[in-house]
């Protein structure tokens, strides 16, 4: 007599997949994670933002200083005579605009004659907007 062994394997797993799902679903109950509740922050008091210049002590001290004390700049050489002669000339006017960089000498200067700003570009599709490079730094 010949024993088959493909039937007696196949008995075998029908017999035992029971008892293997109900062991993995046991596992998966058991390490399971449980629900994430939101976790309560202890309640602080948020920091006050003053709403106009009256309300921050800083702006308040500035506005009633007297005007001679804030520190005045000296204006700063020409662009036109610190770089060289060569290169492409000016061509689009930068009136109007100025360098928002506190530490450089041409901060808050918008004399085009005085400034280092060139537009070089401009950008957007409904309408056009300039695009201004900084020759002191390239920025």
């Amino acid at each position: 007599m010949r024993t088959d062994y493909r039937f007696i394997i196949l008995l075998i797993l029908i017999a035992t997949l029971p008892i293997i799902s109900f062991s993995l679903g046991l596992l998966r109950l058991t390490f399971r994670l449980p629900p994430q509740s939101p976790e309560e922050k202890p309640k602080t008091p948020r920091p006050l933002k003053p709403k106009s210049e009256d309300d921050c002590s800083q702006c308040r001290a500035k506005k009633d200083s007297p005007p001679g004390i804030h520190e005045v700049r000296p204006t700063p050489r020409p662009w036109c005579g610190v770089k060289s002669n060569r290169g492409r000339k000016k061509t689009i006017c930068t009136q109007g605009y100025a360098f928002n960089n506190r530490k450089c000498s041409y901060y808050h200067i918008m004399d085009a004659d005085i400034h280092a700003l060139v537009g070089y570009e401009s950008h957007g599709k409904n309408e056009s907007i300039q695009d201004l490079r900084y020759q002191v730094s390239g920025k």
